[in-house]
């Protein structure tokens, strides 16, 4: 179990004007890692550290593990601060820049559509189109980018399709990762040095008209083979 220490500074605690309980739910950044610490089992944290605040138990606390993707973990202590309050827990957080952005609801939103670029496997150097399943539903609009495959959990394209994934990522409010961006670059100038061609139309042949019904021959009297006729000589 995770050893529970909050400061005997007051003003680091923030108490909500209705809380659901008088348990204090202290807020910590180790590195790249948010640590949230309760000293009793609530079953209303419970739900919401494993739903929207997108926790995990370990060790006696909750983690969550914040990639550049998901913004500066700065702002998602400051976020997760913000929706305890919300709900009526009394938190405890040090950073003071981090407390006030947890009581004002000032901090940048964490993005949760991306479009990345795989680095390895069986589609490497392709796109790979990523959301949260929970909030919104992009299959379907992924799937109609040209070459696009399903690769559970993401949509892939081809690098080729550069043009179509950028107007998909303006059209539904997608970022590009960083290897996504050099993706881009780079098949753009694999396309400028394709060979350009002016292709003439081609050639077409004449038609030889057959009329629908052959002119009458006459038809010679008699048995006599005319000598204009004979092969047996």
């Amino acid at each position: 179990m995770a050893k529970y220490n909050i400061t005997d500074d007051p003003s680091a605690i923030v108490r909500p004007e209705n809380p659901i309980s008088e348990m204090v739910v202290e807020i910590r950044i180790v590195g790249n890692l948010i640590e949230v610490h309760n000293p009793d089992r609530h079953d209303d944290l419970y739900d919401l550290a494993k739903g929207i605040l997108k926790l995990s138990w370990e060790r006696g606390r909750w983690v969550r593990k914040i990639h550049p993707t998901n913004g500066t973990v700065e702002d998602r202590a400051a976020e997760i601060g913000h929706r305890l309050l919300d709900k009526g827990f009394i938190i405890h957080i040090e950073n003071e820049s981090i407390r006030e952005k947890a009581i004002s609801g000032q901090y940048e939103q964490e993005c949760i559509k991306w479009i990345m670029m795989r680095t390895k496997g069986e589609y490497e150097g392709w796109f790979t189109i990523e959301w949260d399943r929970g909030v919104d539903d992009f299959y379907s609009a992924a799937r109609r980018i040209t070459g696009s495959k399903w690769n559970k959990p993401y949509v892939v394209v081809p690098a080729r399709h550069f043009d179509e994934v950028m107007d998909f990522a303006g059209k539904y409010g997608f970022q590009l990762s960083k290897g996504a961006q050099e993706l881009i670059e780079k098949a753009h100038a694999e396309r400028a040095a394709e060979l350009i061609v002016h292709v003439p139309k081609p050639t077409k042949q004449s038609r030889t008209i057959i009329a629908d019904k052959p002119p009458v021959l006459d038809i010679p009297q008699g048995d006599e083979i005319d000598e204009n006729f004979r092969d047996d000589d």
